[in-house]
């Protein structure tokens, strides 16, 4: 068998910097999956932070997670404009109000993945596959429940640094953070990658704020730098998250 490398992004919040990433994408020719909350199309939210996990971009009055907030506001893409902003990649759920789902009573849980899946589904017709735990909040139980629902993978919020696909699609950590001091050195080791003993899977995840924020690795000129380093190449297939997990799943059957 060859083996193949596959390059996904992911983003979380269905914010309005979507929209100029999504033209820096199309410029180099990179798929992404965009993680939504189908319950907050359209809102204000601020940011949040947990630790040193990173910066979260929460409604007021999330329940479950406890954050404490930067005077930062961000808005969200209204529902009217979805179809348009992400028809080229590829749409994913985030929980119908970013509800922390480990930490949320049971039928709470079940209802945020279901309502946010259905209206997902719906208004983009087709079926959605795919998920990001809202801030990385995860069980068994709520594993169960996604799979119920048809999903296929669902990210976490931590990274491996490695280009292994998961054992678990549903326990599925990207590479790196978009942000990541060493996002160009993991660009390079996938480029220099020999795929000889299994599929490579290099995925960076963020949140589109971040680039907003001008710091020395978090800023829009890094990354259209990255995306176009990472660009261009025969050997890499640039495809979404599901669509990297689905050829994955069917070639090594």
């Amino acid at each position: 068998m060859n083996y193949k490398k596959y390059f996904t992004m992911s983003f979380d919040d269905g914010l309005e910097q979507d929209k100029r990433i999504i033209r820096i994408l199309d410029k180099y020719g990179i798929k992404s999956t965009f993680n939504l909350n189908a319950g907050l199309f359209g809102t204000q939210n601020r940011i949040g932070y947990i630790g040193n996990i990173g910066f979260i971009n929460y409604p007021e009055g999330s329940q479950g997670l406890k954050t404490k907030f930067r005077n930062q506001d961000m808005h969200r893409i209204p529902i009217d404009e979805i179809v348009q902003v992400y028809g080229g990649h590829e749409v994913a759920s985030h929980g119908y109000r970013h509800e922390a789902l480990s930490l949320i009573p049971k039928e709470q849980m079940e209802e945020s993945i279901r309502r946010d899946i259905q209206t997902l589904s719906e208004l983009m017709h087709r079926p959605i596959c795919g998920h990001a735990y809202p801030g990385g909040s995860s069980s068994d139980m709520v594993m169960q429940c996604l799979e119920q629902n048809g999903i296929l993978y669902a990210r976490e919020v931590l990274c491996t640094g490695s280009f292994v696909f998961p054992q678990n699609p549903l326990r599925y950590r990207a590479t790196g953070l978009l942000w990541d001091k060493k996002l160009f050195d993991l660009a390079d080791r996938f480029i220099a990658a020999q795929p000889q003993e299994s599929d490579l899977l290099f995925c960076v995840w963020g949140h589109g704020y971040e680039l907003d924020f001008g710091t020395e690795l978090a800023n829009w000129d890094r990354f259209e730098r990255f995306c176009e380093k990472i660009s261009g190449r025969d050997d890499i297939a640039y495809c979404t998250n599901l669509c990297a997990f689905q050829e994955h799943r069917e070639r090594i059957q």
